[in-house]
C-alpha cells in the first residue's frame, strides 16, 4: 500500500525518519508519500482521496472527518551567535520587541497569536525582516544573522543542534499550539487506518519526549 500523508515541513522532519526506519526494519512492504498542505485544504484533500491522513495545526472540519489532538507544542525563540541573547541565555520582552524576526507560515491567515500578544504587550507589532515557508531555511538565516525565530520547541531543539543556534524562552506567556491528526471518519475502523494513525501518534509523542 501507499499511504499519502499531509505534513508540514516540521512534522515531516520529525516523523518520516522514524516512520521509515520502522517500516524498513519491520519489512512492512508499504510506501509513503508526504506533501505540504494548507490547513483549509485538509478536508477536501482527504475526502477526495488525495490524502489518507493529515497532521497540522487545529482547523475546523466537518463531521465527515475524524481528528484527535496529538500534542500541544510550546513555542521557543531560536537565536544565533550574532544576537546578544545567544550568550545571555535569555531575552527580555524589550529586546524581543526591538529585534527583527523571521516568520514562517504557509499563508497569511496562519500568522500566530504571538503577533497579537507582542502587540498587546508592547504596543508595537513584531518587526518581520523575512517571511518564508520553511523552518530549516529560517534557522539557517538565524545562524548567520541577528534575526530571531519563534517556533515550536520540539522541532526547534533538533534544528538548533543542526545549525549551532540556541533556544531561549519566550519573554511572555504564549498559548500552546494544538497539533491534530485528521482522517476520514468512515475509514476509521479499517485496520490499515488504525495502524497508520497509531504509528503517527506514537512517533510524535516519542519526539516530544526525546529532545
Amino acid at each position: 500500500m501507499t499511504f499519502r500523508c499531509g505534513l508540514r515541513d516540521a512534522l515531516e522532519f520529525l516523523i518520516m525518519p522514524t516512520l521509515l526506519q520502522r517500516a524498513r526494519a519491520g519489512g512492512w512492504g508499504v510506501r509513503f508519500q508526504s506533501r505540504r498542505v494548507q490547513g483549509e485544504d485538509i478536508e477536501a484533500l482527504i475526502l477526495s482521496g488525495a490524502l489518507d491522513v493529515a497532521m497540522s495545526l487545529e482547523y475546523p472540519v466537518s463531521e465527515l472527518l475524524a481528528s484527535r489532538e496529538v500534542v500541544k507544542e510550546q513555542l521557543a525563540v531560536m537565536v544565533g551567535p550574532q544576537h546578544l541573547a545567544f550568550n545571555q541565555g535569555e531575552i527580555s520582552l524589550s529586546d524581543y520587541a526591538k529585534s527583527e524576526h523571521v516568520l514562517v507560515t504557509l499563508t497569511d491567515r496562519e500568522r500566530s497569536t504571538v503577533d497579537q500578544e507582542v502587540l498587546g504587550l508592547t504596543g508595537e507589532p513584531r518587526r518581520i525582516a523575512l517571511h518564508c515557508e520553511h523552518y530549516h531555511a529560517a534557522a539557517q538565516v538565524v545562524a548567520q544573522t541577528d534575526l530571531l525565530l519563534t517556533m515550536p520547541r520540539t522541532y526547534a531543539e533538533r534544528l538548533a543542534h543542526l545549525t549551532g543556534n540556541r533556544l531561549v524562552s519566550l519573554p511572555f506567556t504564549s498559548t500552546a499550539i494544538s497539533v491534530r491528526l485528521y482522517w476520514r471518519k468512515s475509514l476509521g475502523g479499517e485496520p490499515y487506518m488504525s495502524w497508520l494513525t497509531k504509528e503517527l501518534v506514537d512517533i510524535m509523542i516519542l519526539m516530544k519526549r526525546e529532545p
